[in-house]
């Protein structure tokens, strides 16, 4: 387990970034799954985009219709999954911009 300290924007006004609600955060990695990534590429990412959807993880992962946080997170998130993929030898089948591309249409249907 980690905690982790972090904010919230205010439900009334999320463009003002002033505004924020400090939390605590507990991470429990002994709730992770591994996902087959044999499988085919739309199952795999629908898997991941319900994980990313559910629970508690709208938590860690801005709402996409925060423009500038979600820049800056979906920008991380290319690099660093763009990096596992080429490192796992699965780039001609997994592309980390196609799936973000995915996940916020995906999103816009469960976020408020």
């Amino acid at each position: 387990m980690e905690f982790v300290l972090g904010t919230t924007l205010a439900q009334d006004d999320r463009d003002d970034l002033q505004q924020r609600t400090t939390r605590l955060f507990l991470l429990d990695f002994g709730q992770c799954e591994l996902v087959d990534l044999s499988g085919e590429t739309n199952e795999v990412y629908q898997a991941f985009k319900g994980a990313m959807i559910t629970g508690d993880n709208q938590c860690f992962i801005p709402n996409v219709r925060n423009t500038q946080l979600w820049w800056h997170f979906s920008g991380a998130y290319i690099e660093a999954a763009q990096s596992i993929i080429q490192h796992k030898g699965l780039d001609t089948k997994f592309s980390a911009s196609e799936f973000l591309q995915e996940y916020e249409e995906y999103a816009e249907d469960f976020l408020v």
